[in-house]
């Protein structure tokens, strides 16, 4: 600056000399204007400034303010060094550098930086390049990752699934195993029981003989001498007579060990039922704790459907296995079934079967006779050591089947005569010849009429002995299968040393083996439910015999259920019974105990595991039927007491009755001024008085629910009585009974906006129930006064 300022000034004194300062002044410009505008210009031009300023007169004070002004806006606070030379000594001095400069080195230095992140931007570029290569490669590598993973699952899961299969297979073979293994000890000891026994008797048969043999042949030669020698030297037919009481024993041993072997599986069964209805009820808690709340989010919701999910796939596999384990029991059962069934069939035959020989000695009847006669039989024939020589006198067991009537004919067969010796036996029932009532010896000699021809022999027809077999196959009644079954053994004391031979079955031992084969002693006593009432006409017999009716399983072995699980089995059946108002067929409809029998078929998955649990149901729901009001009612309305209404209108009377905060015993007397709107004061006064006598002056939501429920069972319900005061009117006979078409005039009139659907399927859930009591097409008022009261 102090350069062009210098040049101005030298060039401006020059003005006297023919130069004037504008002139010198284009002259200036026109030199730095190649280069635009720059700092050398601007200096100049306030060089220019400078001088013109002085020489404008009265404008010099404002060109002078305004030069200032246009100095600082255009010049920064920051300062610059400059040098020049002047006639060859370096000067140098300090200035402040215009904006324009500053903008200027600030674009370049921006441009510097520009360029540096340009390149560091294109090597970025090439790096990030790379690395999404690299990226793709890694996820090409850990797609294939995934599908060996996902190949890597399906051979674990069929892994699993083997390993399930094959310890399935090893528990059923274990089980298998251990059976075989107990069945082969109990054969095992029964074997050698009885070759104990075979060798007992055998020493003691051995011993007598050896004692007998010193006097057989002294007998034999003095029994020759009295008889002709053609007879003497007849030869003997004597035929021996099996010992058979090692056979019966045997077999009535298999009964039992059968007998013991079929209570055993049926125990096991009991205790998968058992382990059943635990997982079920635990599922069922499971799921009672799964909610849905307002403020759930959509994860929260996902997982709970998830875990809902995962619990029902846990129940299908339990369900399953449940199905599988009980096929499997029931085909054990059955086959031990028919095992004893033969049994039993060759126990009877047996018994049918046993003929022993009797000698010709013993139609005498002193002792010393028969006596000798036992000493002919002598190394021949075991007599069974009995009071009486001849078990088959008339009206004792026979084997009529052994006997055999002639006929004779004396012209080629066209006619048949009777044969003289034939008489009639009061055992058999018929006239016989050869009858083993009637043989006195080993051989019996007949004689033919003069020209025989033909000879017939026809048999009569076998007499069944309907007693024994009744008591070998007696039905359990379901009166008397309400108790626990328990077991009786069998009476195989052998403490009367000298009947070992005995081979007829006692009175008692049948009696002994029939309460073994047909599952014990039971209680004779008919079943009571608690809360019986004047106009209840059926006692929970009703429930057995209807049980009787839909099949021939006898629960042998009844399990004993806690009063809690009876609850919940209650608790959700009415939940399936509400459910089935709302959403069961329209076509078809049933009694409550063929919903109660569905129910249990869904539940239990296999049919006859239905009736067992049923069965145990319904004898917890009698046995605790004094304990509770609920199952009292429960039960009265199984049994046709009172209609399956009042179940659903006790659950809707509950929800009122909880939603209540009892806090006094005066809060009952509110209570019922509302739900029974039409009572009188005195009517009101009466029920509070009922109520504190039933409740002991105590308040609680169970207290009054189970006031209610004595109200239905005493049948005291207001709008019970009410509702068949109004029904009267629509009877169109005195029968105390409304046909469909009356019924539904009565509807109509007194609850036009109730559901349609419902009101018929109550009315035909009725009429299936009145059905069983012989009524057809009419349902009595009270139980349509139940269903009115519920709509």
């Amino acid at each position: 600056m102090g350069t062009e300022r210098k040049n101005f000034v030298e060039s401006s004194g020059k003005v006297s000399d023919g130069y004037s300062i504008v002139n010198k002044y284009d002259v200036l410009t026109v030199e730095w204007s190649g280069s635009g505008l720059t700092e050398e210009r601007i200096v100049l031009a306030f060089q220019a400034l400078d001088e013109l300023i002085p020489q404008l007169g009265i404008y010099s004070r404002i060109l002078s303010k305004l030069r200032n002004d246009f100095f600082e806006a255009i010049y920064s606070d920051e300062m610059t060094g400059e040098a020049f030379r002047e006639n060859g000594n370096l000067k140098e001095f300090i200035q402040r550098l215009p904006y324009f400069s500053l903008f200027q080195r600030k674009n370049i230095k921006q441009e510097e930086v520009l360029d540096g992140v340009k390149q560091q931007l294109e090597i970025v570029k090439e790096r990030l390049f790379n690395k999404h290569a690299t990226l793709e490669e890694k996820e090409k590598l850990i797609k294939e990752y995934e599908e060996e993973l996902e190949t890597i699952k399906s051979q674990v899961e069929d892994l699993n699934d083997t390993i399930f299969n094959k310890d399935e297979q090893i528990e059923k073979m274990l089980y298998e195993r251990s059976t075989e293994q107990r069945l082969a000890k109990e054969k095992q000891h029964q074997l050698e029981c009885d070759v104990t026994e075979l060798q007992i008797n055998l020493d003691d048969c051995k011993s007598e003989i050896k004692q007998l043999s010193a006097y057989k042949k002294g007998y034999d030669d003095l029994q020759n001498a009295f008889l002709d020698k053609e007879y003497a030297f007849r030869p003997s037919s004597k035929q021996t007579i099996p010992v058979e009481s090692t056979r019966y024993s045997n077999l009535v041993s298999d009964i039992e060990a059968g007998q013991k072997l079929e209570n055993q599986m049926l125990s096991v069964l009991n205790v998968a039922m058992e382990e059943y209805e635990k997982f079920l009820e635990e599922h069922e808690t499971e799921l009672e704790e799964k909610k849905i709340i307002e403020d759930m989010t959509d994860a929260e919701l996902d997982l709970q459907n998830m875990e809902i999910d995962d619990a029902d796939q846990e129940l299908q596999l339990v369900q399953d296995r449940f199905k599988s384990t009980v096929n499997e029991m029931g085909t054990e059962l059955e086959l031990l079934k028919q095992h004893r069934a033969m049994l039993l069939e060759q126990l009877q035959k047996l018994e049918d079967s046993k003929t022993p020989q009797i000698n010709e000695k013993s139609k005498t009847s002193t002792p010393a006779n028969r006596q000798d006669s036992r000493l002919a039989a002598g190394l021949i024939e075991d007599e069974p050591e009995q009071p009486m020589d001849d078990p088959f006198i008339p009206q004792e067991r026979v084997f009529s089947k052994y006997a055999a009537m002639l006929y004779t004919s004396n012209n080629n067969g066209k006619s048949y005569d009777e044969f003289k010796e034939a008489k009639y036996c009061s055992s058999c029932g018929e006239k016989t010849v050869i009858c083993p009532h009637k043989l006195s010896g080993s051989e019996k000699i007949y004689i033919l009429p003069i020209n025989c021809s033909h000879l017939k022999i026809t048999r009569p027809v076998v007499k069944i002995n309907k007693e024994f077999a009744r008591k070998f196959n007696k039905p359990i009644t379901p009166a008397k299968s309400l108790t626990p079954v328990m077991n009786e053994t069998f009476d195989d004391d052998d403490e009367d040393d000298d009947n070992d031979e005995e081979d007829m079955m006692s009175e008692d031992d049948v009696d002994t083996l029939s309460g073994t084969v047909g599952g014990g002693s039971r209680s004779e006593l008919t079943p009571v439910l608690g809360g019986v009432e004047l106009y209840m006409t059926h006692s929970a017999q009703l429930l057995f015999e209807d049980f009787a009716e839909r099949t021939d399983i006898e629960r042998v072995i009844p399990r004993k259920m806690s009063l809690e699980k009876t609850v919940s089995i209650i608790e959700q059946f009415l939940g399936y019974l509400v459910w089935q108002d709302e959403y069961g067929p329209d076509d078809f409809y049933f009694s409550i105990l063929d919903i109660l029998y569905q129910y249990m078929e869904e539940r239990y998955l296999v049919s006859d595991i239905k009736f067992m649990a049923t069965y145990d149901f319904l004898s917890s729901v009698i046995h605790y039927s004094s304990t509770s009001k609920m199952l009292q009612l429960f039960g009265h309305v199984l049994c046709g007491n009172l209609d399956a209404v009042c179940l659903r209108y006790i659950l809707l009377l509950n929800d009122f009755i909880h939603s209540v905060d009892w806090q006094q015993v005066n809060d009952f007397r509110a209570f019922i001024s509302v739900i029974y709107p039409f009572l009188g004061e005195d009517e009101v006064e009466n029920l509070q008085m009922s109520y504190t006598s039933f409740s002991e002056n105590h308040i609680s939501c169970r207290h009054v629910t189970d006031f209610m429920i004595h109200l239905i069972l005493k049948y005291r319900e207001p709008r019970f009585l009410e509702n068949e005061n109004q029904l009267v009117a629509f009877q169109s006979q005195e029968s105390n009974q409304l046909n469909e078409k009356e019924y539904k005039e009565a509807m109509d009139n007194l609850v036009p906006l109730c559901n349609e659907k419902l009101r018929e399927r109550l009315y035909c859930e009725a009429e299936k129930a009145m059905a069983a009591d012989g009524v057809d097409n009419a349902v009595s008022i009270m139980r349509l006064a139940h269903i009115l009261l519920y709509c």
